[in-house]
This record gives structure tokens, sequence and C-alpha cells, in this order.
């Protein structure tokens, strides 16, 4: 499966929250908003494109390259990032992290673009 995003806006990073946290601190709150929209734009391209999501206890390659403008530059964290789109992923694309075996993250600079491989382990 591939996701192809052309204009992902800007992402915050995963930020580490509180059941209670996620509801008051700022960071948190920004993030929340961020995967919702983000999850928004993953499932609005699954629906586009008729893709459904992959069965549950199926093993996963995930390959993500993102894009970023060369004003945020290194500020984010990139396994941060990765968290991100990961979690704005589950539910929509597959069920659990549990059965993702391998994950690959590629940022560069000078665009605002997530694309995603999503395969089966084997």
């Amino acid at each position: 499966m591939i996701i192809n995003i052309p204009e992902v806006g800007r992402l915050k990073p995963y930020v580490r929250m509180t059941q209670k946290g996620k509801w008051i601190e700022p960071q948190a709150i920004e993030y929340m908003e961020c995967k919702r929209y983000l999850s928004y734009q993953i499932k609005n391209y699954m629906n586009v494109n008729k893709l459904k999501m992959l069965p549950e206890k199926t093993p996963l390659m995930i390959e993500i390259e993102i894009g970023v403008p060369k004003s945020q530059g290194h500020r984010a964290d990139v396994v941060k990032l990765q968290q991100a789109i990961l979690d704005a992923s589950k539910g929509l694309v597959y069920k659990d992290y549990n059965w993702i075996d391998s994950v690959s993250i590629k940022r560069e600079f000078g665009h605002t673009e997530l694309f995603m491989i999503i395969k089966e382990w084997k």
C-alpha cells in the first residue's frame, strides 16, 4: 500500500503526555490537533483511492519519507515525527503497532509531502 499526501502542512512531533495532560498542556493539545488533522488526511487519501485497512495480524514493514520546509530545519526530532505519523495511521492503515517489524524514515528539506510505503513483512 502506498500513501502519498502532497501537502501535509506543519507536523507536530510526538509529545509525551499524561491522560490529564493531553487536555491541558499546550504542547500536547497542539500534538493531538496535528494528529487528528493528519489522520483525516490519511483517511481521505484511503477513501479516494479505495484502500482498506490492512488485515489484522499482518507483519508490516513501513517506509516513510517526509518533506519539511527549509525554514523548519532540524528543529524536530525525526523519531518523534515518525511516532506522530505512526500514531495518526493507527486504526486507519493498520490495527496495531505490535505487527510493525520494520520502520525506516527519511526527512528531506524543501517541500511538505508525506510518502509512506506499507508492505507485508516476509
